[in-house]
């Protein structure tokens, strides 16, 4: 998920019990440690690797066509990583938060394209929208809510540090 930074997940667990009965259920609150969460994670910072290793747009000329070309490529990987993690069922106790983190990520991956609009137009100062900051910072505390630290991450092209993500989370 592009641009913004997205989500750190711990798993807790609740334990409750029934009268004086010494069973009791656990309740997930993250996907942190889950099956489900694993598979996010790993999703996600495939793309995270991917859209990192791009090279950096030129600040010298960030409406030019490499920039554009490059935050196309961007936005492509990060549609991509949208896609599978919507094929992902999360457990029953996160389902709601789950749909509004792709939500929100939908609405992220929409107004990357007015961004792009933005570049072509060599208008890169509107590019930078309050609507895009706003976002990206949604979609990182939703990811983190849900214990997702791949998800919450914030690629951007031109930042591999050459370390590769362990997906764990």
């Amino acid at each position: 998920m592009r641009g913004r930074s997205l989500l750190l997940l711990g798993t807790a667990a609740l334990l409750a019990g029934c009268g004086g009965s010494s069973h009791h259920s656990t309740v997930v609150t993250t996907a942190t440690g889950t099956p489900f969460g694993r598979e996010a994670n790993a999703i996600c910072a495939a793309a995270n690797t991917k859209i990192n290793a791009l090279p950096g747009t030129n600040a010298d000329d960030p409406g030019g066509a490499q920039s554009v070309a490059i935050e196309r490529e961007a936005q492509a990987d990060s549609e991509a990583e949208v896609r599978a993690l919507t094929g992902l069922a999360p457990p029953s106790a996160l389902a709601g938060a789950w749909r509004r983190l792709l939500g929100t990520a939908a609405a992220v991956e929409q107004n990357n394209e007015t961004v792009i609009a933005d570049l072509k137009a060599n208008n890169p100062s509107k590019a930078s929208t309050d609507t895009n900051q706003t976002l990206g910072t949604a979609l990182t505390d939703e990811a983190s809510a849900l214990g997702l630290s791949q998800c919450a991450a914030a690629p951007a092209p031109g930042t591999d540090d050459g370390s590769a993500s362990s997906g764990q989370g």
